[in-house]
This record gives structure tokens, sequence and C-alpha cells, in this order.
């Protein structure tokens, strides 16, 4: 086990408090960066991923006396949040690498003779890695957060092969649903953690194929389990109520009806009119099809149309 100076407090700093189960995660990444490997955290969403990796940074920076630089990539959408969680520890001194092309590189720039930085902690797009790739790579990073590395999914996609170019010591990726749609998704983000641990893309689906005997799944949770960690509500969050799901439905307009009765039976004069008859509608009958039709219109109508029925949205509480 780690030694005391080696975990994180449940109690940190500007009001920061972790669930045992967010100190556990910091922990964990703490335990996986002393031993050299980089990891993938892939708790289910809501459970505070975000909080984890700023707990975990901090504790790198006040009790290892690491001093970064580290990158956080993230989605344009997800930016403020970052910014916000990170300035709860202003010991990291985060700032967001923004503004015009001239204003990003004095940013990336050492500051002055003394080479002292204005950010311990730098939050960025994946928009901007791209576009700023040559100078971020030209940084020795101490550590690399990737939110929402889903995006990484791809390995020959231009967004990997700019987060594979840089320059690191240790990487975290962040993802709610790390093995969704394949084996091959899963090797990309494998690869990126360990490029000679993961090289084979092709012995890795061989081995594992997709995953349709329980033989395979238990290797692949085998092999998962040093690089991996990946909670779900119900594992952790045990006050919180059972899900509850409500079905409410909510009654169409009468324009709502009255084009889809037109969409079942065809009828392009009612959708678009003429320009005698009246406004000539700037939609074309397919667009109309694609826009309106989609929630309810069977894919082959009888002659007479049957009613509408009710949208009906559904929701958790």
């Amino acid at each position: 086990m780690p030694a005391a100076k080696d975990e994180v407090s449940a109690s940190l700093e500007g009001g920061i408090t972790l669930r045992p189960y967010q100190r556990e995660g910091a922990n964990w990444l703490l335990w996986s960066r002393k031993q050299g490997r980089s990891v993938i955290l892939g708790d289910e969403m809501g459970l505070g991923k975000t909080m984890q990796v700023v707990a975990c940074l901090r504790h790198q920076v006040v009790e290892w006396g690491c001093d970064g630089p580290f990158l956080v990539v993230a989605p344009l959408s997800t930016i403020g949040h970052w910014e916000r969680e990170l300035g709860r520890a202003p010991e990291l001194r985060p700032q967001v690498l923004r503004g015009p092309a001239a204003e990003r590189r004095a940013q990336l720039r050492e500051g002055g003779p003394s080479g002292v930085r204005a950010w311990t902690v730098l939050i960025t797009t994946y928009e901007t890695l791209l576009s700023d790739a040559r100078a971020l790579q030209g940084i020795e990073w101490s550590g690399l957060v990737f939110d929402e590395a889903q995006r990484l999914k791809n390995a020959k996609s231009k967004s990997f092969a700019a987060a594979a170019a840089l320059r690191c010591e240790h990487k975290v990726l962040l993802s709610g649903t790390p093995l969704q749609n394949s084996v091959g998704e899963l090797w990309s983000l494998l690869h990126l953690l360990s490029p000679t641990g993961f090289a084979d893309e092709v012995a890795f689906g061989r081995r594992f194929g997709g995953l349709e005997t329980a033989r395979q799944a238990t290797a692949l949770s085998s092999l998962l389990r040093p690089f991996l960690l990946r909670r779900t509500k119900a594992d952790v969050e045990v006050s919180l109520e059972p899900l509850t799901e409500m079905l409410i439905y909510v009654e169409v307009t009468a324009l709502q009806k009255m084009t889809y009765r037109a969409i079942c039976e065809r009828n392009r004069e009612l959708l678009v009119p003429s320009e005698r008859g009246g406004k000539r509608s700037s939609l074309s009958f397919r667009n109309l099809e694609a826009r309106d039709a989609a929630p309810v219109a069977p894919p082959s109508p009888p002659p007479s149309a049957p009613p509408p029925p009710c949208f009906r949205f559904c929701g958790t509480s």
C-alpha cells in the first residue's frame, strides 16, 4: 500500500470534499502514476471523474512538489466546467488556451528568462490540439488528461495522431463508455496508453474478436484490470433512490396532425401549395418527410391514413 503522503485526503482546501469512491479513484490514479502506467478512468457519467482528476493533480503539485506542466484536452462544451473545477484548487494555476494564434503562442511560451510559466494546468480543446499540434508537441508534459476520450477511438484519425505525438510522462483517459462498439476501438485507447504494450491491432482483434464467448470476456477483463477503473452508480452510490421511469404523453398540434396526414397520403399540394394558391414553402417534400414524419409515420401507410398517435417523451427522476 502507498504511504500516507501518497494518499489523497477526503477533504481538500477550497471546500472540496471527496466521496469515498472518488478518493479511491484519485488514489488509484496516483498509484498508477507511481507505477508508470497510463490508465483509463471509466466511471459512469455523474460520478465525478473531473473532481477525481483535480484531486490527483493537486496532490502531485502540493504533496509531491511537481510543478507540471499538465495538459487537459476536452470538448469545447466542457471547457468551462474544467476551468471552474480546476479553479477550486488555486495551486494548479489553471489557464485555458484560447484567443488568436499569436495569443495562444504567447501562452505556451515560457515566461521570461526565469522560465516561470503563468500556469501549471493548461486546458484546451480537441480542435486546438489539432491547430496547435506542433507547439503543444514541443512541450514535455508531466501529465495528460483526455476528457471524453471516446473521441480517440479511431487510431487513424487526426485527433488520435495529434494526441499520440504529445510527449508526456503519464496519460489519463476519461470515458464513460470505454468499450462501446468494438474491441478495435478499445485497442485504440490502449494503444494510446501503451504503444509498445498494445502494438498489434490484428492480434488483439484475433484474440478477443467480438467477445462472443465467456472465455474471451474473462481474458479481456483480466487484461484490462491494471489499466481500467470502472464503477457505476449502482456500485458506489447506495444512497441514490431507485431509478424511476416516467412516460409523459403530449398531444400533437393541429398543424402536426395535418402534416402527418399529408405525408401519409403523400399529398404534396397540401404540404407545398402552388404559387397561385398561397405562399410557397421553401422546404421540399422529401425534407418535410424527414422532419415531420420521423416520430410516428409508418413505413407503408394504408390508403386511408390513421390518426397520428401522441408523441411520447421518456425521462427519469
